[in-house]
């Protein structure tokens, strides 16, 4: 991609852009009863930026290299129960994400060596719930927990008099909860309800030196859809939902409830 700026400047930006991206990935299934599945999978993932700059007055991201592994462990369990109870399943996953990225800046006439400018490592436990109990009914539960921190050289870096990093270790660690439940009323019409939490406590005060940053919120959502064949190529949705959100971070003034109406009509031709 070439860019070319024509501002009011000493020296116009003149650049070409060159993405590259790839990823390879290996996994494995394994049965050992009817009713119980394992599997593994490990992949890697390389994402490069990289600049020709032919002109440009101020500092400049000359190339940027994104590597990904991530390695997930998948439990799928169909424990056995009366027929008069329906069907359960259960998924249980781990994954394990650690992303390095590396750049290299162009600053005033001098290109700099590649650096590696950050690290994120992240954990994933997960497990969901799908139950059965009647041919026409569905209840779904899920519940993700999730650990996230990037490093960067700026937290070694202690700006004169403070002795204390004015950009600290960045954490991005929340806890979810989702479920819903499902009802075919007849032939023509379904009902679906589900609710949503979110939380997150990773507002970090740090006034004397720097902003406060991280994300300090709480979230509630519950919404009800019902579907409705109208004809062979017709189907009516209509849908109501409500939110509530508190927000840490920006003092409250994010904070919100809303309603929404939402309806769509399909027609198949």
């Amino acid at each position: 991609m070439n860019e070319l700026q024509l501002l009011d400047e000493p020296v116009p930006l003149d650049k070409n852009t060159i993405a590259l991206g790839q990823k390879y990935s290996i996994g494995v299934n394994w049965y050992p009863t009817m009713r119980l599945n394992l599997a593994g999978q490990y992949f890697h993932r390389i994402a490069s930026y990289s600049e020709d700059l032919f002109s440009s007055q101020h500092q400049r991201l000359l190339d940027q290299d994104w590597n990904v592994d991530d390695l997930n462990i998948r439990i799928t369990f169909r424990p056995k129960i009366p027929a008069c109870l329906g069907s359960l399943a259960l998924v249980t996953r781990y994954d394990f994400v650690h992303t390095t990225i590396d750049g290299q800046w162009f600053i005033e006439g001098e290109t700099l060596a590649e650096l590696q400018s950050g690290e994120i490592k992240q954990h994933v436990i997960s497990e969901s719930l799908n139950w059965n109990p009647l041919p026409r009914f569905f209840l779904q539960a899920s519940f993700s927990y999730v650990l996230n921190q990037t490093d960067t050289p700026a937290n070694n870096i202690d700006l004169d008099p403070q002795t204390s990093p004015t950009v600290v270790n960045f954490r991005n660690d929340y806890w979810t909860v989702t479920s819903g439940i499902g009802y075919i009323i007849d032939d023509k019409t379904e009902f679906y309800a589900d609710y949503y939490f979110y939380c997150a406590n990773d507002y970090f005060k740090n006034p004397v030196v720097a902003v406060p940053y991280g994300m300090g919120a709480t979230e509630n959502a519950v919404s009800a859809t019902v579907t409705r064949q109208l004809s062979k190529n017709t189907r009516l949705l209509l849908r109501y939902g409500f939110s509530d959100y508190r927000d840490t971070t920006s003092g409250g003034h994010n904070n919100y409830r809303a309603h929404s109406l939402f309806s769509s009509l399909q027609v198949r031709f």
